[in-house]
């Protein structure tokens, strides 16, 4: 299975309380991205098609997004 088959489950839901629940699946899709030698701008755009496909709103979209960029790259 690809880190973007991973995505609708992990960081491409609109959801929130989904998402706080699979925050360790997160990190692992992310090490998986990152191993497979994608971007941060291919994962972006994996989440926006299914965040957009979920029913998300901007706001929506950009919270998400904002924490997949933190998990990405972690201060």
């Amino acid at each position: 299975m690809s880190w973007k088959s991973k995505v609708p489950g992990c960081l491409g839901h609109a959801d929130a309380s989904f998402r706080i629940q699979h925050e360790e699946d997160a990190r692992d899709l992310i090490l998986e991205a990152k191993i497979a030698g994608a971007s941060f701008e291919e994962l972006e755009r994996e989440m926006i098609w299914h965040l957009y496909r979920d029913g998300a709103t901007r706001e929506q979209m950009d919270e998400q997004i904002d924490r997949a960029r933190a998990l990405w790259s972690p201060s």
